[in-house]
């Protein structure tokens, strides 16, 4: 447990310009953290550096706040113009203390007159959030002229949007490339790409908007990796790859970009880019939604109807993949329902599933989606009445009596995956049923009598 005792107004030190007393800097030793340290012994950036330990609990050191803020004030009582901007932020962003904008900014006002170059540049951002860019440039030029990347980055930003300064896009590209070539700054790679792309102080040139992108996205910038995938979906500057463009922003939305699967969303609801899908639009805003998304948790209500079932949605995203599969999947349930297979789409002996195509190979051409069956051998093996290894022979049988491809049919981890398109074929279509007849006598009780497969395909016909 880190414990502090303070005890010595060191805020008022640091506003009388001078230097904090031994008796003060004393008081400091009264405190006990581990592994013990001597804070005496500290030159004013030690400190500084055992406070940002403190503030993002680094090392050995368990995150304190309110310990990190006192041996930032002791750093600041020795001149040290870095610390004064580090007390600010833990006012601007309530670490440790309560949230006050004001005392932040005259922290930060203290740091810039020393000449603290991130806190002009908080001082540019603190007036950018109120919209006076006349104080937000005086703040970001004077970060700029000092060599301050992220000053550079911001004043090159108030030139391109014409925000207090007339709109300049030539001056902010050769800013916006200095910036990406010489200071390394992943974030112009996302400007640079929207100027090729759009022709603003350059030439249109898609190829260097997609290679602009390509390097950002490498670099995690999000902006570069939704432009990127609008390169591939629209075929800008590389060859169109749909199943490419879903895959990044899927990725994108699994490291926690909600607007990723909003894009997503919006683009199968109305079938942009790729074929229409009420089902998956809805699955991807959920997935949004429960990122926190608004927009994503309004389409979702708009989408889901509480009044259906999960075999009725199910159902229909398969007949927007496939028309012709819907009713042999249909039949398959039911047949699967008579003979004591428990059957579901989400789970149970034996499911049924639509597959985006780019999950499972990201680089094919053409997105889109296939529907698979999935069966779990565990639950449709019987003990004593049939093996897993039978179930396993049966299916095998299949793969091989009809040729079928791994793709096709597989059998792996205990599970049978069925690429369902194979049934469209009525010979395997018969000879499946067969399969799933055998398994489900297995399953009912001896002497029960049951409907035959071609009786079952026969009374079916007029369905």
């Amino acid at each position: 447990m880190t414990k502090i005792f303070w005890t010595c107004s060191v805020t008022s030190a640091i506003k009388e310009g001078r230097k904090m007393s031994d008796k003060e800097m004393g008081t400091l030793q009264s405190f006990v953290v581990h592994p013990p340290v001597d804070i005496n012994k500290m030159s004013s950036d030690e400190k500084l550096s055992f406070g940002y330990d403190l503030e993002n609990g680094l090392g050995v050191y368990e995150q304190d706040y309110e310990l990190a803020r006192m041996v930032y004030l002791a750093a600041a009582g020795e001149g040290n113009e870095r610390a004064l901007n580090s007390i600010g932020l833990l006012y601007l962003n309530g670490y440790g203390v309560e949230a006050d904008r004001d005392k932040a900014e005259e922290f930060f006002l203290q740091a810039a007159d020393k000449g603290c170059m991130a806190a002009m540049v908080n001082l540019g951002d603190l007036a950018e959030e109120v919209k006076d860019y006349k104080r937000a440039y005086r703040w970001y030029q004077a970060a700029y002229t000092l060599g301050d990347v992220n000053g550079k980055f911001n004043y090159a930003r108030l030139y391109h949007h014409g925000w207090f300064v007339e709109q300049d896009y030539s001056f902010a590209f050769r800013l916006f490339n200095e910036l990406a070539i010489k200071d390394h700054d992943p974030r112009a790679l996302s400007f640079l790409g929207l100027y090729f792309q759009n022709g603003y102080g350059v030439e249109v040139n898609e190829e260097m908007a997609f290679h602009s992108y390509l390097h950002g996205a490498e670099q995690g910038q999000r902006f570069c990796i939704h432009q990127l995938a609008e390169c591939y979906a629209k075929g800008i500057g590389v060859e169109k790859d749909v199943s490419r463009a879903v895959w990044l922003l899927e990725n994108a939305g699994k490291s926690g970009d909600s607007y990723a699967f909003r894009t997503l969303g919006c683009a199968y609801e109305s079938g942009e880019g790729v074929k229409k899908s009420l089902y998956l639009a809805a699955d991807y805003y959920r997935k949004g939604a429960a990122l926190g998304d608004g927009v994503c948790m309004d389409a979702l209500k708009r989408l889901e109807d509480p009044e259906k079932s999960d075999e009725e949605i199910y159902l229909g995203h398969i007949d927007d993949i496939d028309k012709e599969l819907t009713p042999l999947v249909r039949k398959l349930m039911e047949f699967a329902n008579r003979m004591g297979l428990k059957t579901g789409f989400i789970n149970g002996p034996l499911g049924v599933f639509t597959t985006p195509v780019f999950n499972a190979a990201p680089r094919n051409r053409g997105a889109g989606e296939y529907v698979r069956l999935e069966h779990k051998i565990s639950k449709l093996s019987v003990k004593n009445r049939m093996s897993e290894k039978r179930v396993e022979e049966l299916f095998a049988g299949l793969k091989e009596e009809f040729s079928l491809s791994d793709k096709q049919l597989s059998v792996k981890r205990g599970y049978v995956y069925i690429e369902a398109v194979v049934l469209k074929d009525e010979k395997l279509f018969s000879r499946y049923l067969e399969i799933i007849h055998e398994i489900g006598r297995a399953h009912l009780p001896s002497g029960t009598k049951v409907v035959g497969v071609e009786e079952f395909l026969r009374s079916s016909e007029g369905a």
